[in-house]
């Protein structure tokens, strides 16, 4: 299915031989809301996958050698397509419920993006399976509403990952957890920021961190809950940078920073920088000993 210009609709889908699966009228009539469009581009397929004003389900399963299925809330196929690099999400407006799972180690430079329209709608974004030899870049935007994003992350071997979620308008909960081992020679990157809203942010990473590790977070306007809890288990010996800023409101901060490494209070960690920003000096913090707190209006 390379290169096809593949277009399919919610309930409406063709089999290996290209004849209609048996669906009857009524079924066809009701099911319109999801479109997936696969084209090519330099790096191999676009996979684009668009929604409509209603509550919209979309499952997206990547095998990740470019192998990506999508299917709907009762495991209908709405599309698939070989090679793909880029997958783009517009789930438009409704309350709707999207989900991405790598089944496998990436193997190939892949870029995902989602937009989630209106709605209070979820987002899980699983990348347990982790990244081995490939560069990932995932971006999500809540846009309007109270949105629930979430992401679970795995290993990385000579890769580099960039998570960069936004919760946008309305009190969004965003949360990142996962126990990924980062090599000597990968880059781990994730930006979290709620924007507008009364936000809950979480962010529970544990791993071997050889390479190099940055989370930054921010809450923006509105009275936000911030969490986040590093872990550098024994034997890391790479670089560890943590921020995290509550910004407009009168936010609870936690950054927690565990260094497992520690022998006699001396660190194997290269680099370990972490730091709460409170510029307006009213924020509820708590921290470790090794979080430095800038406050003030140069903060």
């Amino acid at each position: 299915m390379q290169g096809n210009g593949l277009k399919a609709r919610l309930g409406k889908h063709r089999n290996a031989l290209g004849t209609r699966t048996g669906f009857d009228q009524l079924e066809e009539r009701l099911c319109y809301s999801v479109t997936v469009i696969s084209s090519p581009i330099a790096s191999g397929q676009e996979l684009k996958i668009v929604g409509d004003a209603a509550a919209d389900t979309i499952n997206i399963l990547d095998e990740g050698n470019g192998n990506v299925t999508v299917t709907g809330e009762s495991g209908n196929l709405l599309g698939a397509a070989d090679n793909v690099s880029v997958i783009r999400v517009n789930s438009k407006g409704g309350a709707d419920v999207v989900s991405y799972t790598l089944a496998n180690p990436l193997a190939h430079v892949e870029k995902l993006f989602f937009n989630l329209g209106a709605g209070a709608d979820q987002l899980s974004i699983d990348l347990s399976a982790g990244i081995d030899g490939a560069n990932l870049h995932v971006t999500a935007n809540g846009e309007a509403g109270a949105d629930t994003i979430s992401a679970t992350l795995g290993d990385l071997a000579t890769a580099k990952a960039i998570l960069e979620l936004n919760g946008d308008e309305g009190a969004d909960i965003i949360t990142v957890s996962g126990a990924p081992n980062v090599s000597a020679d990968s880059v781990l990157k994730v930006t979290l920021s709620g924007n507008e809203g009364k936000d809950a942010i979480a962010t529970a990473l544990s791993g071997t961190y050889l390479g190099k590790v940055v989370v930054n977070v921010e809450g923006g306007k509105g009275v936000d809950t911030i969490s986040t809890t590093l872990t550098a288990q024994a034997e890391s010996t790479g670089k560890l940078r943590a921020l995290a800023r509550g910004g407009k409101g009168i936010d609870n901060v936690t950054l927690n920073v565990i260094d497992e490494t520690i022998v006699e209070e001396v660190s194997t960690l290269e680099v370990l920088n972490a730091k709460i920003i409170d510029r307006p000096g009213t924020d509820a913090l708590t921290f470790t000993d090794n979080v430095k707190v800038v406050t003030g209006k140069k903060a």
